[in-house]
Parts: C-alpha cells; sequence; structure tokens
C-alpha cells in the first residue's frame, strides 16, 4: 500500500504542534501557571463577531452553525461577552455541511 504524505501545510502545522507540546512539557508548574499567551483574534472578539454574524437565525440555527464548527458558546455572567467559548473554532467541512 503507497503511503500518502500530507500536504506541507499541515505538515508544518503537525510540526510546530509538537514543538509547542515538547516545549511545554519542560514547564515547571510554577512557569505553567505564569504563561502568558497572546491571540491574534481575541476570545472575546471573537464571540462578539460570532453573535453579530448569526444574531437573525433561530436557536437550532445557531447550533447548526456552532456544531458545524466545532465549538459551543456557554452562558457566563463573569465573562464581558456574557458568554464563554469551548473547544477551538476550525472548519473540517470545508462548506459541505453547513448548507443541510
Amino acid at each position: 500500500m503507497r503511503k500518502i504524505e500530507p500536504p506541507s501545510r499541515i505538515k508544518e502545522f503537525n510540526t510546530n504542534l509538537e514543538n509547542l507540546s515538547s516545549s511545554a512539557a519542560k514547564l515547571s508548574d510554577s512557569d505553567f501557571a505564569s504563561l502568558k499567551i497572546t491571540l491574534d483574534y481575541p476570545k472575546n472578539e471573537f464571540i462578539t463577531d460570532v453573535f453579530t454574524k448569526v444574531k437573525n437565525l433561530n436557536p437550532k440555527e445557531r447550533q447548526k452553525v456552532y456544531a458545524y464548527f466545532s465549538f459551543e458558546l456557554h452562558e457566563n455572567k463573569n465573562n464581558p461577552t456574557g458568554f464563554s467559548i469551548i473547544d477551538y473554532p476550525v472548519n473540517l467541512n470545508n462548506g459541505k455541511n453547513l448548507r443541510k
């Protein structure tokens, strides 16, 4: 059976993920606890943008969008947006399933 090589971007991602995992494994507990991660697209801004885009959808349709991109939004009064995000949004469906 012929081995199929993944596209270079996937290889690059996997390599970077392995490097990140290796580096994180070397952190002490106190270093890990004080780790600061800077996001290019802040989480609260993302949540606000999602709500803006889906505000005219009924709850069932909103849930379809969240499921399509593999994340959930849960009410959280401690967050300025009023919600917290669970999981990391991805587009695994390449546009095929959102029409359903």
